[in-house]
């Protein structure tokens, strides 16, 4: 086992309050217009286009590292956490206000000075806010695709070229982790912000194309997926986490339509 019990129910607690926020936000758009003007991306080619986008964002993330163009990658990030909190921030307040507040956010997030529970916080509006710019594009058998797709991406990534544990190991010497933080004692438990929105961006589709309760189910499959990965990981080992995800997603998913 990874952690301590007590650093595993605090770790599944935040997991599944990040998911199940996620899927509250992206419900208050099924009847509210995204802010300003925006727009989710419209293309007949959703697998692709977001896997190509992963793909070529990670290439140019390491290629600006390499030439030491730090500046860039952090105004990249508070580019995204700006965005995505608006989205969120919008989902129950005036759009004015929505965007005040999420330049504050950006401004308090930027200055690392409020600890753990307050990046934990802002990363799980930030993760909200991206799910109603991509669900939209997809259909159930896109979406499965697409999470299948993603569970090989991230082995190959962890376990074979090796560049997703650069790229955590790389924001933390930034200081602009783009994950949730566990911390009890000496033990620290990461989760990529991927881990966290592709699987409420499954539920977010289960959501529309079949229903409510069925999201709920399946968010709770992949809280009982990620709950697998670190009863049987060993301390210290990088793992990739949406194969396991995504694999309690659909065993609960699917039982969720035999109710």
């Amino acid at each position: 086992m990874k952690y301590s019990k007590t650093t595993i129910i605090m770790f599944l607690s935040l997991f599944l309050f990040a998911e199940l926020f996620g899927l509250f936000v992206n419900k208050q758009y099924f009847k509210k217009e995204l802010p300003y003007g925006l727009e989710p991306t419209k293309t007949e080619f959703s697998v692709g286009y977001l896997l190509s986008g992963i793909i070529v964002f990670t290439i140019i993330y390491f290629l600006l590292l390499k030439l030491k163009i730090n500046y860039v990658v952090k105004l990249w990030y508070v580019l995204a956490v700006f965005l995505c909190s608006l989205i969120t921030l919008n989902s129950f307040m005036d759009s004015f206000l929505a965007l005040i507040s999420a330049f504050i956010l950006v401004i308090l997030k930027l200055s690392n000075k409020f600890g753990i529970v307050f990046h934990d916080i802002s990363e799980v509006i930030v993760y909200a806010g991206v799910v109603p710019l991509f669900s939209p594009l997809f259909n159930m058998a896109g979406i499965i695709i697409l999470m299948v797709f993603l569970s090989i991406y991230d082995i190959i990534s962890v376990f074979g070229t090796k560049h997703m544990i650069k790229l955590v190991k790389s924001q933390q010497k930034l200081k602009i982790f783009a994950g949730l933080i566990v911390r009890y004692k000496d033990e620290n438990a990461l989760l990529g912000g991927g881990d966290v929105i592709f699987p409420v961006l499954f539920a977010s589709v289960v959501s529309t194309h079949i229903g409510f309760l069925q999201a709920i189910l399946s968010i709770y499959g992949a809280a009982v997926g990620l709950l697998f990965l670190v009863l049987v990981g060993k301390k210290g080992k990088f793992y990739p986490a949406i194969p396991f995800i995504a694999a309690g997603e659909f065993i609960f998913f699917i039982l969720s339509l035999l109710l």
